[in-house]
């Protein structure tokens, strides 16, 4: 992600700088700031986590093989953990969201969720929040 000052933030930093951003607003800490000011930090922040979600899929989604999965699966799905992290929630609270998430169990009873449902579901988080 490129910040409006030409830096660029990639990789594995992306993800933790978001958290510790969003920590600090929900603290109060950018309380002070003009309300233009404050509402620029919260669209940075909100760009900081889009790009964290989408490095943390790009790494992660793979496609499925066929022998390991059954043939309705996502072609580029995630696991229950990635999905958890990537939603705030908790992974039982993934695997009741599964089946609306696209979701297909594999050979191994393990839940293998649809990609493009997970950010869909995401985005309507993001907006409801």
């Amino acid at each position: 992600m490129r910040l409006p000052s030409g830096v660029l933030i990639a990789g594995p930093v992306l993800r933790p700088l978001s958290l510790i951003l969003r920590a600090a607003a929900r603290s109060g800490a950018f309380d002070e700031l003009l309300p233009d000011q404050r509402n620029e930090v919260l669209l940075l922040i909100g760009e900081l986590e889009e790009s964290a979600a989408t490095a943390m899929i790009n790494e992660s989604a793979k496609p499925v093989p066929d022998r390991s999965v059954p043939a309705s699966a996502p072609r580029q799905a995630m696991r229950v953990q990635e999905v958890s992290e990537l939603l705030g929630v908790s992974e039982q609270r993934v695997r009741q969201l599964a089946p609306s998430l696209g979701g297909v169990r594999g050979p191994d009873g393990s839940w293998l969720l649809d990609r493009d449902e997970v950010l869909a579901e995401r985005r309507k988080r993001r907006g409801a929040a």
